[in-house]
């Protein structure tokens, strides 16, 4: 498996921190590649988190970040997965 770039480090970061300040800094977009462009000048999107989330984050690790409000490892690490596999195709 190959390691994670630096710059979908930088995106997941960014929609990590996003999280934790509640700050999301979001910009109307209409396709996909909008969406990417956005992501890549540092937009983050509250609903982009949630769909990582949902389908790679685990219940443990959903909980500890919105309840208790603490980010683990594993989560930092799932939430990293998420982005590489949703962001492959772009070569990112």
């Amino acid at each position: 498996m190959k390691r994670i770039s630096k710059q979908v480090k930088a995106i997941a970061d960014a929609h990590i921190e996003a999280k934790i300040t509640g700050k999301f800094l979001e910009e109307n977009i209409s396709s996909k590649s909008d969406l990417l462009d956005s992501i890549v000048k540092g937009y983050t999107y509250k609903q982009l988190l949630y769909l990582v989330e949902v389908n790679y984050v685990t219940i443990t690790s959903q909980l500890m970040s919105s309840v208790v409000g603490h980010v683990t490892d594993a989560y930092r690490k799932q939430v990293y997965k998420g982005f590489k596999e949703i962001l492959k195709e772009y070569n990112l």
